[in-house]
């Protein structure tokens, strides 16, 4: 009973040497250093890509935007010109009715002034 015990040992050594073969330790380096660099070099891509897809990203939000200005310069340009340029002249108006009236008051105090040295 015992050597039939030992001699299935004996078997499923022989079965797992021919399954699990013993291999060399520089080839087995050499396996870890290929798989290493392939790793390395995957990882070297995708940061790659991701920055070309960040880059794509910025040049169509810009694209997106430049179209906005154009459409709204184009059809709807006209409203925007006029309610800017009414703005404009809205405050220009008032800005020389003030310049208007403070130069009136200061020549008003001016000939005040001339009056009194006389």
């Amino acid at each position: 009973m015992p050597s039939e015990i030992l001699e299935q040992i004996r078997e499923q050594v022989a079965f797992f040497e021919r399954t699990h073969p013993l291999e060399d330790p520089s080839e087995r380096r050499e396996r870890e250093l290929k798989k290493r660099k392939a790793e390395e070099a995957r990882k070297m891509r995708e940061a790659e890509d991701k920055q070309l897809a960040t880059a794509n990203s910025w040049e169509s939000w810009f694209a997106a935007i430049d179209q906005r200005i154009k459409q709204w310069w184009g059809a709807e340009g006209e409203l925007l010109k006029d309610g800017i340029g009414g703005a404009l002249g809205t405050i220009r108006k008032q800005v020389r009715d003030e310049f208007k009236h403070a130069i009136d008051t200061f020549e008003a105090k001016l000939a005040a002034l001339e009056g009194r040295q006389d």
